[in-house]
């Protein structure tokens, strides 16, 4: 080998140790090379290329970075890096479909990392059919808890505490609404004569009416013979003409001759315009006269 050549060999050497070692500092200057010399310098020069491409691409994707600009597809160094990046891009996708809750989704094209992914999605989707199934019980649980704080045993409407609730709350939104205070006629006489199983039937008959004429208003057992109805955007004449058709109707039920008793009721209504600045306990107590003046003056003689 002549001194020429080697020189040039040991120029190539440099270069391609730079390439590899320091690729950021690599130069060759292909001109300058002779010429049986440039064709090999302008293949190593495109080499270190497509070594800097590819480190750059490396980095970024070291770092989880994967809008990293992608070598052209000449660069057939990067071409398993590329093919990395892709399947980077789709786990990316999947992992956040089953952030989002879709399970429906397995990898099989990253090996041992694609069982450990898979393993994960089928623990997964176990977990969460329990915290469902927990979740419906326990809503279901919560359910039947509501029902009983705010349903009356016996006939199933809202009790007292669920109608204060109501009627609060209806006060404190500035709602206008009418308020009826129920009281049934005879009730005691009936649980006196005929028994608590008769008196039961009786309510039970009085809150059939009152569910058929209100059914879209709150329906509260107070206790005992007393309801309350919340009527919103209801007046009080206009709920007061409803109460007098469901007294009519009542009233003709004592016709049945399997019923020996009087049934009716008498009721109290007042307004309750949007921001009352009365108490509830000030609006009960005028519903509860307006029905107690309403039961002195429709006073009833018993059927026997």
């Amino acid at each position: 080998m002549s001194e020429k050549e080697k020189n040039v060999a040991d120029t190539l050497f440099e270069y391609l140790r730079d390439v590899i070692y320091s690729p950021a500092k690599a130069a060759l200057d292909v001109d300058a090379l002779p010429d049986e010399f440039k064709q090999l310098g302008e293949g190593l020069a495109y080499l270190a290329e497509c070594v800097l491409e590819t480190q750059e691409f490396a980095r970024g994707l070291a770092k989880g970075d994967l809008s990293v600009r992608i070598p052209p597809s000449s660069n057939m160094l990067a071409a398993p890096l590329k093919s990395l990046h892709a399947s980077l891009k789709h786990l990316t996708w999947q992992a956040g479909e089953v952030a989002n809750g879709n399970y429906n989704h397995n990898v099989d094209f990253l090996g041992e990392f694609s069982d450990s992914f898979n393993k994960m999605i089928s623990q997964l989707t176990v977990q969460r059919d329990v915290l469902l199934e927990a979740y419906e019980e326990a809503s279901a649980r919560s359910q039947e808890l509501e029902n009983v704080a705010y349903h009356d045993p016996l006939t199933g409407v809202y009790n007292r505490a669920f109608g204060m609730t109501a009627l609060n709350k209806l006060v404190e939104d500035g709602t206008r609404f009418a308020l009826a205070f129920i009281d049934m006629d005879n009730l005691k006489y009936v649980n006196d004569l005929y028994g608590h199983n008769e008196g039961d039937k009786y309510i039970m008959l009085v809150v059939g009416f009152l569910r058929e004429f209100f059914d879209d208003s709150y329906i509260c057992r107070l206790g005992g013979d007393e309801f309350m109805v919340l009527k919103k955007d209801g007046g009080a004449e206009a709920t007061g003409a409803e109460f007098e058709r469901l007294r009519t109707k009542l009233i003709r039920k004592s016709e049945d001759p399997d019923i020996p008793y009087m049934t009716s009721l008498s009721y109290g209504i007042i307004d309750v315009p949007p921001g009352t600045t009365e108490s509830v306990s000030d609006l009960l107590m005028h519903a509860d006269e307006k029905m107690y003046a309403y039961k002195v003056a429709h006073k009833m003689q018993r059927k026997n």
